[in-house]
Formats: structure tokens, C-alpha cells, sequence
């Protein structure tokens, strides 16, 4: 088990783009503030009362992991579509796994994306 933060390396601040801007880009350990094509999008006050609800001060959450090493699955969506295989590694910062597959005639381990993967119920490395 570890600890790891849900937003690692960021804070929210609230504070007026257009006056404070400048300052806030000058605080000590400020990076820089998040933006997608030099477009300040703010994240609505709700969310971070909803982010903060969910926990107490110094309060863990513990989050179950999805998938086990050794679970079937089969891909279903990718370049490796239709190819059922086993759980190696769950990489629940990434949101990833790395698969045992099948791939021309040997096994093969790769690393996807855990929205291309459902569980499995037939065995895992005959298609």
C-alpha cells in the first residue's frame, strides 16, 4: 500500500485572472497556471467543495483497485482489440495495466489504457 496524491504537483487558488494573474505566476514555487491553448479555464467552486467532502484533513481514501494480477480480460478496444490475457501490474496513477497477451504465436506483455480492457471470463490466453 502508498499514498499518493490525487492532483500531485498542483494547488487551486481562487483569484482574479485578470488583476492578479501576474502575481500569482510570480510566487515562490509557482510554475505556471494551467491553461489548454493560452485559455485560463476555471474549475467551478462546487468541485472543489465536492473534492474536499470527500475526505477529512489527514484522511486516507482508499482506493480498490479495479483489476488483480492474474485476472482474464479482454481487450476491447485498441490495436490489440478481440485478445483476451492476464493481469500483470494495475498502474492506478496512469490508469493502466500491463497485459500478458497472446500476440503472433508467443506472450507478450504491453501496458494499455484501462478504458480498453473489460474482465474476462474465458480462459484468458486462448482466443
Amino acid at each position: 500500500m502508498f499514498t499518493e496524491a490525487l492532483f500531485p504537483g498542483y494547488i487551486f487558488a481562487y483569484f482574479d485572472l485578470k488583476q492578479e494573474l501576474a502575481s500569482v505566476r510570480s510566487c515562490a514555487g509557482v510554475a505556471g497556471v494551467l491553461n489548454f491553448n493560452d485559455k485560463y479555464i476555471p474549475v467551478e467552486k462546487g468541485v472543489i467543495g465536492e473534492l474536499r467532502g470527500l475526505a477529512t484533513d489527514n484522511e486516507v481514501i482508499e482506493i480498490k483497485e479495479q483489476y488483480q494480477p492474474g485476472d482474464s480480460i479482454e481487450v476491447v478496444a485498441g490495436s490489440f482489440s478481440g485478445i483476451r490475457g492476464l493481469v500483470q501490474t494495475y498502474i492506478p496513477a496512469k490508469q493502466r495495466v500491463v497485459l500478458l497477451l497472446e500476440f503472433l504465436g508467443r506472450e507478450t506483455e504491453v501496458e494499455v489504457e484501462m478504458n480498453t480492457i473489460l474482465p474476462s471470463k474465458l480462459h484468458p490466453l486462448v482466443n
